[in-house]
């Protein structure tokens, strides 16, 4: 049985897939709170505990879950992975784009605009959001890289991954996220990391 904890974790989890389906179904704002709140199962008041409204839902969950992904992939498939840290690296970056491609075109579009507008507030936590940057920084850490300073690699291979993500939205998804990603991330790694 579960505790409240668990409950109310299961509770906001279901609201904001229940939500990303509808966005990515109907568009962000052919979609309301009502519509979510009765998707899910859910009272108006359910909703509000949970979330203020549904930017709130992109903003916070979009890093919660990439957070957890990319937690994941590391754990599955890097952590003990005899892989050289150039692969690891890149595979680290790559499951950022497949994130990505899984939310949506429209997801990511909302998450970098609101979150680009609450950085102009001053209000900004983006990278205090992005604990899985830890992970990265580790990996970094761990590589032997020649002469260059390894909080510029860091900085470097995720201006990389979000500008390709950028990319992707602004050209409207035709862009090959994936593809011509892996082969921008594996080239400048390539650079920087020493096997």
């Amino acid at each position: 049985m579960m505790n409240r904890k668990e409950k109310a974790n299961q509770t906001k989890k279901l609201i904001f897939e229940v939500a990303v389906t509808l966005f990515n179904r109907f568009g962000y704002d052919n979609v309301t709170i009502s519509n979510i709140c009765e998707e899910a199962g859910v009272a108006k008041g359910t909703f509000y505990l949970y979330y203020d409204s549904k930017e709130t839902i992109i903003k916070e969950s979009y890093y919660q879950d990439l957070d957890s992904y990319l937690n994941a992939v590391f754990q599955e498939t890097i952590e003990n992975s005899k892989a050289d840290y150039a692969s690891k690296i890149t595979t680290f970056l790559v499951a950022e784009l497949h994130f990505a491609t899984d939310m949506g075109i429209e997801i990511t579009t909302l998450a970098y605009s609101f979150n680009l507008r609450e950085a102009l507030s001053k209000k900004n936590s983006h990278f205090q959001k992005r604990t899985f940057s830890a992970l990265l920084s580790k990996l970094i850490e761990d590589a032997k890289t020649g002469d260059v300073d390894k909080p510029f690699i860091f900085t470097a291979l995720e201006s990389l991954v979000r500008g390709l993500m950028a990319t992707w939205c602004f050209s409207e998804g035709n862009f090959d996220l994936i593809t011509g990603g892996r082969s921008a991330i594996q080239d400048l790694v390539q650079l920087y990391i020493r096997n």
